[in-house]
């Protein structure tokens, strides 16, 4: 229910999806919103069909910078070193047997 959008078109007409009696957007709310308050914050529309923003959190805080990868450690040069070997091998693979890459 919290998917549907009453105000699409489709071919110059608004479609609703689910097709439900109307009385079925008021039970939802009435018996699960109290109950998933926090989940429902998070669907593109209203229980009964409206559409909404979807909540963008807001920070004056720069983001984090990805943390950068140390080759200097020997597991992370063993996996590269195993990833350059799987790379060359299968061009030469490929090459030997004629085939595109």
């Amino acid at each position: 229910m919290g998917c549907q959008d009453k105000s699409f078109l489709l071919d110059g007409e608004k479609r609703t999806f689910p097709e439900a009696p109307g009385f079925v957007p008021y039970i939802v709310d009435f018996a699960l919103s109290g109950r998933h308050k926090e989940v429902w914050q998070f669907n593109p529309s209203t229980l009964y069909g409206k559409p909404r923003p979807l909540p963008v959190p807001v920070s004056d805080k720069p983001g984090k910078t990805p943390a950068t990868t140390s080759y200097a450690n020997p597991q992370n040069r063993i996996l590269l070193l195993s990833a350059i070997l799987v790379a060359v091998l299968s061009i030469l693979i490929a090459v030997y047997l004629n085939t595109p890459i």
